[in-house]
């Protein structure tokens, strides 16, 4: 069964607010721990709640999260960028492939339509009753025409 969209905005009520803060934090542990596990790839977490009073949130703990931002920090800049930069790429590349997919069925298009109209064009043809529907074709059987100039249609399997 599918769930009902949860309206984002400000949750004004503390007690609620508090609930969710809770719930969603637990959630966002969760998938950080089964995406380091899964993917094998190191990643850590601060959360910070919006209370000053409370301490923040660090998975897995916070000596592997300073360790990890250390090392983030050392790295060069063309190193950060092209590592921070990662989700652009990937966006980057979906759009290139739907692109690349779209001028392909605009060219497959294109083939059909000159193919109509060459059908069109050729003296002689038109398409009898019998091919114009896949039920209507005898014996249920699939037919393909061949077409010549002056000639009438021919009948074959396929």
């Amino acid at each position: 069964m599918a769930r009902n969209g949860v309206k984002l905005a400000y949750i004004s009520n503390d007690a609620a607010k508090n609930v969710t803060y809770k719930k969603r934090k637990k959630g966002l542990v969760k998938k950080m721990s089964e995406l380091s596990t899964l993917c094998g790839v190191e990643a850590c977490a601060i959360i910070y709640p919006s209370t000053c009073d409370s301490q923040p949130k660090v998975w897995p703990s916070a000596v592997t999260a300073h360790r990890m931002l250390s090392h983030f920090k050392m790295l060069s800049v063309v190193e950060r960028s092209n590592r921070t930069k990662a989700q652009e790429r990937l966006v980057r590349q979906r759009i290139a492939h739907a692109d690349e997919k779209v001028k392909k069925l605009c060219e497959n298009n294109h083939r059909k339509e000159i193919t109509q109209v060459n059908l069109n064009r050729v003296p002689n043809s038109h398409i009898p009753p019998w091919l114009e529907t896949e039920s209507n074709l005898p014996n249920q059987e699939l037919c393909f025409m061949k077409i010549s100039h002056g000639v009438g249609p021919e009948r074959a399997l396929i």
